[in-house]
C-alpha cells in the first residue's frame, strides 16, 4: 500500500499529458490532480481490505487480489463482456464516476474513506490479538 501514492501521482501525470496530446491543448493541473484526489480513496479501500485480509493469516493475502483484477476488468473490457452496472459497481474506481468526465460521486468517495478506516482499524485490532506460532 506504500507505493500507490506514487503509482496514482504518475497516473495522473500520464493523464494530464494524454489529455494534452489528444486536444492540442494543456489541461490544468488542479482538474488532474482532484481526479488524482478523487480515485485516492478507492485505491487506499483497496490496501485497506488487503491488510484486513492479511492480518486473519497468510493463506487470506491472495484474495486482495480479487478487487485489483476486478477493477482492471471493470476499466478496460466491460463495454465488450456487457457487464451490468450493478456488476461494475462492485469495482471501488468505478463507484467514484467516470473521471474527468462527469464529477466524482462525493458520497460515494466520503464512504470509502470510512470503509478504509474501518477496515484498516479493524486489521489493526485483529493484528494485535493474533499469535504467531514459532518454527
Amino acid at each position: 500500500m506504500e507505493r500507490d501514492p506514487p503509482v496514482l501521482g504518475l497516473s495522473t501525470a500520464v493523464l494530464g499529458v494524454a489529455a494534452w496530446s489528444v486536444s492540442g491543448q494543456g489541461v490544468p493541473v488542479t482538474s488532474v490532480l482532484e481526479v488524482g484526489w478523487a480515485y485516492l480513496p478507492a485505491v487506499v479501500l483497496v490496501g485497506a481490505l488487503q491488510a484486513a485480509l492479511a492480518s486473519l493469516g497468510p493463506r487470506w493475502c491472495v484474495l486482495g487480489w480479487v478487487p485489483v483484477a476486478w477493477t482492471a476488468v471493470v476499466g478496460f473490457p466491460a463495454e465488450a463482456l456487457r457487464l451490468p452496472e450493478w456488476a461494475r459497481d462492485l469495482s471501488p474506481a468505478h463507484m467514484v464516476g467516470s473521471l474527468p468526465v462527469e464529477d466524482p460521486d462525493l458520497r460515494v468517495v466520503a464512504g470509502q474513506c470510512l470503509a478504509a478506516t474501518a477496515l484498516l482499524a479493524l486489521s489493526l485490532l485483529v493484528f494485535s490479538r493474533r499469535s504467531l506460532r514459532a518454527g
